[in-house]
């Protein structure tokens, strides 16, 4: 059922999945085992529903808010990336609670940590996904981001520091 962009977390020893299904929802899952058979759909799933009409107005496909990147474990939370294939922008969330049984997260900011004011020409398409390079320290971070050129179906890589 997994459609596009798993992102696994691996948070008090239990592993979450959080990925786009074949409904363009995106949903968490969980289970004691990466690699084992034996994931459940988690009670607040699905954390966004995409609508099928958007979807299929889109240029470039995909959805509303679909997973975007590498989780960073911080003493605030999970920090996360979703980006809108509609809106062609990318939102930074932290997860503030998961359990097997709950899960809370916030959207940091209502402006995008991308979009598609300012880009240059290799990003100026689309950006697709954000990716820390560890160590990660919160200060003079390395970031690489994919981005899709304006006028071709080339994708390149952005690196950027915090």
């Amino acid at each position: 059922g997994v459609r596009q962009d798993p992102t696994p977390i691996l948070h008090r020893g239990v592993w979450y999945l959080i990925y786009q299904n074949t409904d363009f929802d995106v949903v968490l899952m969980h289970s004691d085992s990466l690699t084992g058979s034996n994931w459940n759909e988690h009670p607040d799933s699905p954390l966004f529903r995409n609508s099928i009409k958007e979807i299929r107005e889109c240029s470039i496909g995909g959805a509303e808010m679909v997973p975007s990147g590498r989780p960073i474990y911080t003493d605030a939370g999970i920090e996360l990336f979703y980006r809108s294939h509609i809106n062609r922008e990318v939102y930074h969330y932290r997860i503030t609670e998961l359990t097997k049984n709950n899960f809370s997260q916030k959207r940091i900011s209502d402006e995008p940590l991308f979009n598609d004011t300012g880009r240059e020409d290799w990003n100026r398409r689309f950006i697709h996904t954000v990716n820390p390079v560890y160590p990660w320290n919160g200060t003079n971070d390395i970031v690489a981001v994919d981005g899709l050129e304006s006028n071709r179906y080339r994708w390149s890589i952005g690196i950027y520091t915090t």
